[in-house]
């Protein structure tokens, strides 16, 4: 029987994540830096946990947080 497993690459995705790096922006949009700082380190830790720290969004969300820190 020549059975071949069919593997498939699986994109992880957290929408939690997401969700808290759109209300930090949100926030730093309004002028909140204090919120939003916050916002962005907590989906900092869940793209770190999720993604690593070689991804697009976990970049995104260092330079938000960047931006928090110079203004």
């Amino acid at each position: 029987v020549g059975l071949l497993p069919v593997v498939k690459h699986l994109q992880p995705k957290s929408s939690d994540g997401h969700d808290l790096l759109e209300f930090g922006i949100g926030f730093l949009a309004q002028g909140r830096l204090d919120l939003a700082f916050e916002l962005l380190s907590e989906a900092l830790v869940i793209f770190s946990q999720v993604y690593g720290p070689m991804h697009q969004a976990t970049a995104i969300c260092f330079s938000n947080m960047a931006m928090i820190l110079y203004h």
